[in-house]
């Protein structure tokens, strides 16, 4: 995710986790293409989300560069 240019920040506060993500600007403008990317982002943050959970955060915020909370957990 690092290495792709997708998170461009955290934030730690103890067990809790806020993730920064580029996510809006990469979305591509074809509506065919945007629900392939949505359908993507959507399966990339769940992944974020249990993978953090997984190392002991009990909470987790994704957010994209606009400032939306994309997901919780």
């Amino acid at each position: 995710m690092v290495e792709e240019g997708l998170v461009y920040g955290l934030t730690v506060k103890e067990r809790s986790v806020d993730v920064f993500m580029l996510m809006a600007h990469s979305t591509p403008e074809c509506h065919f293409c945007q629900m392939l990317a949505i359908s993507v982002q959507n399966r990339i943050l769940k992944d974020v989300v249990e993978a953090l959970k997984r190392k002991g955060f009990e909470r987790v915020k994704v957010y994209n560069e606009l400032g939306l909370l994309l997901a919780e957990g």
